[in-house]
């Protein structure tokens, strides 16, 4: 699956009701767990609120704080260290991981979860 149907599925109205926000912690455990250890081709950041992303250039900073990054590979850790990170932003309550294969590795997306209601 292209980086591109990845964003295309996360921004889906029809998937709105399906947030990876609400979405229990075991259930994205286990989405996610297929992709472990395996190299990270793409990474984006896939849905953010609009409230935090609208400014231009937010999203690219916002990545790079996360620190997971194309051709390492993809680990528990480093998914606990990007919430960390984005976590002490004070605007992200939560990151949600979304993966799917690519024929280099694996493909990440990282749902920001708005700590703002």
């Amino acid at each position: 699956m292209a980086l591109g149907a990845l964003i295309v599925c996360v921004h889906s109205p029809s998937h709105a009701a399906s947030s990876g926000c609400m979405e229990p912690k075991e259930a994205r455990q286990s989405r996610v767990e297929k992709c472990i250890g395996k190299t990270i081709s793409a990474i984006a950041i896939t849905k953010c609120p609009h409230s935090l992303c609208n400014v231009e250039g937010r999203r690219k900073a916002l990545l790079s704080l996360s620190g997971v990054r194309a051709g390492d590979r993809l680990t528990k850790e480093a998914l606990e260290r990007a919430y960390k990170r984005l976590a002490e932003t004070g605007y992200i309550r939560d990151v949600v991981p979304h993966c799917a294969s690519s024929a280099t590795g694996v493909e990440v997306g990282l749902e920001l979860c708005s700590n703002t209601f």
